[in-house]
């Protein structure tokens, strides 16, 4: 961001950002999420065909990655969404979508964070006694130190946070011209990395 700018608030109290990621936009992005379901099913394509599963994630950030990547299998594949907070009405899911209870469950997320949503969905389908697969898959690994996923051995990811070293003077050196308006955004005084 810009210099004099002032740092955008964090999710932790009194924590600040020089950047964020807004992964959301690209999610909502056909040809952002067509990259990333390309390379999802490249990763796991070998796996599925051994021991094929079902795709689900918490709620609504990785609703859309969810049904795209069933969208672009290259087989059926099942899929559900695990609400972050149960129904409180009517049969009280926990579930949105059919639940095949035969099959492991791979979770899926945007990214992993302090919020451990990751960690919140394993427990939920760990409660529902489904099984899962030994792999989960981010977008990006927000390398926040202390999150944990319980017993799940592996976390798959595209990106690392860290491997993101962009400032906003970066930017300029680099490109000779400030970046396009697609690209950083402003939120009142602050600006914001987004992707879109």
């Amino acid at each position: 961001m810009p210099a004099g700018h002032p740092l955008l608030p964090g999710k932790l109290p009194g924590s600040t950002y020089r950047w964020q990621f807004y992964l959301r936009r690209g999610l909502t992005n056909t040809e952002f999420l067509g990259h990333v379901c390309a390379f999802f099913w490249r990763l796991f394509r070998r796996d599925f065909e051994k021991q094929p599963f079902q795709l689900t994630g918490l709620e609504t950030g990785a609703t859309p990655l969810v049904i795209a990547l069933a969208l672009t299998a290259p087989f059926p594949v099942n899929c559900f969404l695990t609400r972050a907070e149960r129904k409180a009405y009517g049969l009280r899911n926990r579930f949105e979508g059919i639940v095949d209870h035969s099959l492991p469950v791979m979770m899926v997320d945007d990214m992993s964070h302090s919020k451990t949503t990751m960690a919140r969905c394993q427990k939920y389908l760990l409660q529902e006694g489904l099984q899962l697969c030994e792999q989960a898959f981010v977008i990006v690994d927000k390398d926040v130190s202390g999150h944990t996923y319980g017993p799940l051995p592996t976390v798959v990811y595209l990106f690392k946070a860290s491997q993101f070293h962009l400032t906003y003077e970066d930017y300029c050196a680099y490109a000779g011209v400030p970046p396009p308006a697609w690209r950083f955004e402003g939120s009142g005084d602050a600006v914001g990395l987004s992707v879109g």
